[in-house]
């Protein structure tokens, strides 16, 4: 038997478990025995490496399995397992902030960040589909999870949680922003990764539409929720401003080049760094275009 059906196989049981959890949590008396710290501990943590080391081929028929999982159920009967996966996947996407800790900051490139603590265009893709599929499944019913997604794009981690009075509506302005949290989401250095958080941000935006509206008529998302609109602000705030900054910097290249050549070691240097904000203003824009 193929590795494939092996996750296959694992994947209908996980389907299975979370269904047959549906009903017990209903009537709100679990098993005899049986507690969410243990599903936590038995169940969520193994499973979490497990997604994230399976089989490429396989990370298909998780999502599949989490989203048969959760059809139709109640978000907050299942805490334990949806949290963890989204806690997950904000980690893995914000690895490039998370990992300028003074203990881990051996090996650095030019933004100060841990080389070894990168985390690959995969393990990123991964845990932001399976966190995607969790919005999928739930939408606006989600608020808990959503709001923690809308707010892990400006905070860091460390500094999320799940609780309402903390992810509640709120316009935020450009110095409440971690722009090198910023900066993991909308100028991610991985082009994969850049089109996978333009679903994920779709998702988020339908979480938003937390109210009915006629049929065929227009639904004005960006006014529905206070954190996301001034989100929008500093977006396009950020935009013009990268604009504006490679722009500059092109006139810079285009001045150099007209003057003496330099050395052949001079020259990849004032390479590397006179398309610092033109890459990554042209990866803001395929974000966006993405999203």
């Amino acid at each position: 038997m193929k590795e494939k059906e092996y996750q296959l196989a694992a994947g209908e049981i996980l389907s299975g478990i979370l269904r047959a959890y549906h009903q017990f949590a209903a009537i709100k008396s679990l098993p005899n025995g049986i507690t969410t710290e243990l599903l936590s501990t038995k169940l969520v943590d193994p499973l979490l490496k497990i997604l994230q080391q399976c089989p490429q081929e396989s990370a298909e028929a998780w999502c599949s399995a989490i989203r048969a999982a959760l059809a139709n159920s109640d978000p907050r009967n299942v805490e334990w397992f949806t949290h963890p996966i989204l806690k997950q996947m904000v980690e893995k996407l914000q690895i490039q902030h998370t990992s300028k800790d003074k203990k881990t900051m051996v090996e650095m490139n030019g933004n100060g960040m841990n080389k070894k603590q990168y985390i690959s265009a995969d393990k990123q893709v991964r845990a932001m589909r399976y966190g995607t599929e969790v919005l999928i499944s739930y939408a606006y019913r989600g608020r808990k999870e959503w709001q923690y997604v809308l707010s892990s794009l400006t905070k860091p981690e460390n500094k999320l949680n799940f609780n309402d009075d903390d992810n509640k509506q709120q316009a935020i302005t450009e110095k409440d922003v971690d722009y090198s949290v910023f900066d993991c989401f909308f100028s991610n250095t991985y082009r994969p990764v850049r089109g996978d958080i333009g679903i994920l941000m779709g998702q988020v935006v339908r979480c938003l539409r937390t109210e009915p509206s006629p049929l065929l008529s227009i639904y004005d998302v960006t006014n529905s929720d206070q954190q996301f609109t001034s989100l929008l602000n500093i977006i396009e705030t950020q935009y013009v401003q990268l604009w504006n900054e490679q722009n500059e910097e092109q006139a810079r290249k285009q001045q150099k080049q007209q003057l003496q050549s330099a050395s052949t070691d001079q020259k990849e240097q004032d390479k590397s760094d006179d398309d610092k904000y033109t890459k990554k203003y042209d990866r803001m824009l395929q974000t966006l275009c993405f999203w």
